[in-house]
């Protein structure tokens, strides 16, 4: 499937800065849904979004933003796998006060 933004909103047309935002918040209770339903959802931004915009005859209003698979594993992953999850640590993406400066 496709994610796509609203730049406008529909009932006054004034530009949405939040689009992308609220499209981030729609995809991840969908990530969530699909997990609880046994399922697994994989996002990608490495997509033509032009080629999607001229598939499906996106408007140019809306701002296609990530492809997105949904379906059932082959193989579950384990922690012990090489491929397992390394998160950055917070300090290096959360600020508190003043940008690049620890919120820890």
């Amino acid at each position: 499937m496709l994610s796509v933004a609203s730049l406008s909103f529909a009932k006054n047309g004034k530009p949405n800065r939040h689009a992308l935002h609220d499209v981030g918040l729609a995809s991840a209770t969908l990530a969530l849904q699909a997990t609880d339903m046994g399922l697994a959802v994989h996002f990608m931004a490495g997509f033509d979004s032009d080629k999607a915009r001229d598939t499906f005859a996106i408007p140019e209003e809306f701002e296609p933003v990530a492809a997105i698979a949904v379906g059932h594993r082959l193989v579950e992953p384990t922690l012990d796998s090489p491929s397992a999850r390394q998160r950055r640590p917070v300090d290096a993406f959360a600020y508190a006060g003043a940008w690049n400066s620890a919120a820890i």
